[in-house]
This record gives structure tokens, sequence and C-alpha cells, in this order.
């Protein structure tokens, strides 16, 4: 039985398709992507997510990202490198602190949340901290700042660089202050 390909025939359209597959697979830059760069792509990402965290069956906060994606790794971690959302709620879950972000990451083994880009934090009095880098530490429940910080409460604006807070931002203390600017009424 004769085939309608020719042994020519055959060998253009194998080299046909692996210029076509090399060109596929480049970068903007003209170089082939190695296999290994599969190793940085998330095990799982989410789109438009809003996440419910309970203690005992009680609401206690909420999370919304645009984006998540999470990292099985060693040392596993989520990134939502598209700005994320949080409300903490009391007992009777009435919103306690707001945090927002343009970037955040989690980190799986130390409970650590680190959130930069225009980081809002809110607490139940009005009092607004701004900065542009904030690691919360969920184990101590403790918020820390090496960045400069404004707070901005009912009476005043407070201006430093560093920040140690409790979780909720009730109590906190600026480290090095740089200015405290009295608001008229």
């Amino acid at each position: 039985m004769k085939s309608g390909l020719s042994v020519a025939g055959l060998i253009s359209i194998f080299f046909s398709g692996t210029v076509l597959f090399l060109v596929a697979c480049r970068e903007k830059g003209g170089q082939v992507l190695p296999y290994e760069k599969q190793d940085n792509l998330p095990s799982q990402t989410l789109y438009h997510s809003e996440i419910l965290f309970t203690d005992s069956g009680k609401v206690t906060g909420k999370l919304q990202a645009v984006k998540m994606d999470h990292f099985e790794k060693e040392h596993s971690f989520t990134v939502m490198p598209r700005g994320v959302k949080v409300w903490f709620y009391n007992s009777l879950r009435e919103p306690e602190t707001f945090m927002s972000a343009n970037y955040a990451m989690k980190f799986d083994d130390s409970d650590v949340v680190d959130a930069k880009g225009n980081v809002v934090v809110v607490n139940n009095k009005g009092e607004k901290l701004n900065t542009e880098h904030l690691t919360w530490d969920r184990k101590s429940d403790k918020i820390l700042s090496d960045c400069f910080v404004k707070i901005t409460t009912a009476d005043e604006i407070l201006m430093g660089d560093g920040l140690e807070s409790n979780a909720d931002f009730t109590r906190y203390k600026i480290l090095k202050i740089r200015g405290i600017l009295k608001v008229k009424e």
C-alpha cells in the first residue's frame, strides 16, 4: 500500500512542526522557556474570592481578593497580587477593624501576613493608619511596620517611622515620631 506522503514531505512536516513549537514557546526576549519555569506556577488560583474566617462556628473575619495564588513549596504561601480587603468582626459580627493593601502575601508555616502598597488599617474608633508596608504576625497577634506611618485620629495626625500595635489596632506605638499635628474642629 502506497502512502500519499514522501519521505521528504514527512521531514518537511516534522521541521515545520518543530519550528512552530519553538516559536510558540518563546518569551518576549526570544529565549525558549525552560521546563523548570513550571515550578514557579501556583498550585491553585482563585479569582474574585471571598473567604470567611470562623472560630467555633462564629464568623471572625472576611477576606476579599481579586486574585489569590497558592504555592505548594517547601514553605507554602499565598499571594494576593491584585490587592486585598479584610474585615475583622467582634462576637456580635460587627466590624472591628478593616485592612486593605495593593498586594499581600501569607506564609503558611509562620502564619505571617505581609501587606504592601497603599496599606490602610481602620479600627472601630475610626482611627486610620496609612503606610506602605505592614506585617501582621497572627501567632503573636501583633501588627508591625518598619516604614513611614501616618495615623489619623479624631483630633490629631501622628507621623513617624515604624509601628507596633495589637491586631485590632486599638493600642499602638509609633517607634520614631516625626510629628504630631492637631486637627482643628
